[in-house]
């Protein structure tokens, strides 16, 4: 039986990278609808497509997901069917260091990163009556340090410490929440990122030279934990906090990269 059989998810962030990978397993696996929350209604009418054609009822909300109105909207679309499963994943970033971020800068990236996870859970929450799963995705940021990303390190932080507070307070509602931290993967929002920067080519290669297991994640890396989580098979997984990242988190070097060498101890 596939494991998401007559269940109904909400993914937000659905229209590219983690979030359309998730969307897609979802349907592959059975859910008997997901709804995809994306500001890029291009990018949802064809992950609508794709759904359908899996067998899934698509529903789609263009809309912010930083913006209070846009979760009514939502309550009021996915209500009548109720929801089992959600996936925060919406995301923005801005390469800016703290002194040249103003604070509407700062409140953006808050709002659509942190504050749409407060959101989700005080307009959805009440329609999950027979318990659930909530994954919320941070990010490795969240737990080392990152250069000229202040609201964002900030904002995934908070997403991490909110889904423990969540996990606390809903258990006895049957609700499950996780945090999954992806490293850097090759979604468009890293590519912009690289970009900004201004030497794309170079700026990857310098990433992935930090990175033991070799090469950026994909999406596809990321959407099996998530799922595994979703699923029933991690029934008694609240509250905890993932990280996959290729190994990033785990090393620390002298600033010449991961290079293989034999050094001697005086």
């Amino acid at each position: 039986m596939s494991r998401f059989a007559g269940r109904h998810a909400l993914v937000t962030g659905a229209g590219s990278g983690i979030g359309r990978e998730v969307a897609l397993g979802l349907a592959r696996e059975g859910a008997a609808g997901v709804t995809c929350l994306d500001v890029d209604e291009a990018a949802l009418e064809t992950l609508s497509r794709e759904l359908a054609e899996a067998g899934c009822n698509a529903v789609s909300i263009a809309g912010d997901a930083g913006d209070e109105e846009t979760w009514d909207r939502t309550k009021r679309e996915v209500s009548d069917a109720g929801l089992d499963l959600i996936i925060n994943n919406a995301g923005i970033a801005q390469i800016k260091p703290v002194e040249e971020t103003t604070l509407a800068d700062w409140h953006r990236v808050v709002d659509v990163n942190l504050t749409s996870v407060f959101l989700s859970a005080r307009y959805l929450f009440p329609l999950m009556r027979n318990g659930g799963s909530i994954v919320n995705v941070a990010s490795v940021a969240a737990l080392l340090g990152q250069s000229s990303t202040p609201a964002y390190i900030a904002s995934k932080g908070g997403v991490v410490a909110f889904t423990r507070g969540l996990a606390v307070d809903y258990a006895h509602r049957r609700l499950r929440v996780n945090a999954v931290c992806p490293g850097p993967t090759d979604t468009p929002l890293l590519r912009r990122h690289f970009e900004l920067l201004g030497d794309p080519d170079g700026a990857r290669q310098h990433l992935e030279n930090r990175i033991p297991l070799g090469r950026l994640l994909r999406a596809a890396d990321v959407q099996p934990l998530i799922l595994f989580l979703l699923s029933d098979e991690a029934a008694m997984i609240s509250g905890a906090t993932f990280v996959v990242d290729g190994g990033l988190s785990a090393t620390f070097d002298y600033g010449g990269g991961l290079v293989q060498s034999e050094a001697t101890a005086q």
